[in-house]
């Protein structure tokens, strides 16, 4: 979880950009949180993202992607780091007994 310094006052939430400089945009509408004059609130956001594999197929073909979402669970897209999009993430399809059967490089978008 990062956490960030506010003025008081009413915000929109949690922040795309965050302490390890790894920013991204989110799909969802954000939550709207209140920090009285004075007090500090929490607010979950950021690292670590969870990566969670798709696949979808039919009788000729095999779709692979890749869901992001930030430690409150919020979905992310158009991921940076630093100012620069990490490297595609790769793939390696193996079969029952471990041995790969193909590998692959993921495209964006």
């Amino acid at each position: 979880m990062s956490t960030r310094s506010c003025p008081a006052g009413k915000g929109e939430g949690p922040a795309t950009r965050f302490a390890s400089e790894v920013s991204g945009a989110r799909e969802q509408s954000l939550p709207t949180f209140t920090v009285a004059p004075g007090k500090v609130a929490s607010v979950t956001a950021g690292p670590p993202l969870t990566a969670a594999p798709m696949v979808r197929h039919s009788d000729s073909w095999i779709f692979f992607s890749l869901d992001l979402s930030d430690s409150a669970g919020l979905k992310v897209s158009h991921l940076t780091v630093k100012g620069q999009r990490p490297p595609p993430p790769k793939i390696e399809v193996v079969d029952a007994a471990g041995k790969m059967i193909h590998s692959a490089t993921m495209e964006y978008g």
